[in-house]
């Protein structure tokens, strides 16, 4: 039986428990983050029973040559092992691995980030668009007083607002990239009228650009001074289309 057979059989006939049971020796592979999948990989493993592993490398196809151990052995049957169909499995996955990148703070809508407003760069994985514009925003919780918050964020209720007793700290420069391409970019500084606000959060928008169906984008923020007073309110980049909520 080959492999890939033998894993659709562990996945969808009931075989799963008894081949990881007897071939997960060191418990990584009941790890909860493994997925359906991954356990079959493992409970595929078994023609390496006798051979037992010190750790990931098997399942990470580091070492191809234990595909040439044997048969595959499972309730007294004997399975003929295929190791060259293992082994082109186990590159493909490697290869499909590499190819989806990890990006822990994309949304289905874009990016929703924690960063620091001290004086520096601030640049976000590179995540997938869809066709039409997006805010790029910053994001704090009312954990400061209501106006130093409202003040040293920059709000403005009109362009001549200037009742702030605190100054306004952001000052910052903006771009988005695709590839080394800038498609967009800005200088974002003072007081503004861009924001958003709701019970829990208040938002100043930064900067927008237009994004292209199924390209992939970097955001970069320069922060040109410290605002790292604001850190305390847990600033947030979120680049988003309009309209929607993370």
């Amino acid at each position: 039986m080959a492999v890939s057979d033998y894993v659709n059989q562990v996945m969808f006939q009931g075989h799963m428990g008894e081949a990881v049971d007897s071939n997960d020796t060191n418990g990584w592979a009941t790890d909860k983050n493994f997925t359906l999948s991954d356990r079959a990989f493992v409970a595929v493993g078994m023609p390496f029973k006798g051979r037992e592993r010190s750790d990931q490398d098997t399942y990470n196809c580091k070492h191809i040559e234990l595909a040439n151990h044997g048969q595959l052995s499972r309730g007294g049957d004997s399975m003929k092992f295929n190791a060259r169909r293992f082994s082109i499995l186990c590159f493909l996955t490697i290869g499909l691995s590499g190819m989806a990148q990890d990006c822990g703070v994309c949304t289905k809508n874009g990016i929703d980030m924690p960063i620091s407003l001290a004086a520096g760069v601030v640049r976000t994985p590179e995540f997938s668009a869809k066709r039409g514009f997006y805010n790029v925003d910053i994001e704090v919780k009312w954990l400061l007083p209501t106006d130093q918050l409202r003040c040293e964020m920059g709000f403005a209720a009109s362009p001549s607002d200037n009742h702030c007793s605190w100054k306004p700290l952001l000052d910052l420069r903006w771009k988005v990239l695709t590839g080394s391409d800038v498609v967009a970019e800005g200088i974002d500084s003072g007081r503004s009228t861009s924001f958003e606000a709701d019970k829990y959060t208040l938002s100043r928008s930064v900067g927008s650009f237009k994004a292209a169906a199924h390209h992939k984008y970097v955001v970069e923020l320069t922060f040109l001074k410290d605002a790292s007073v604001l850190n305390v309110a847990q600033p947030r980049l979120t680049v988003e289309q309009p309209g929607f909520s993370f």
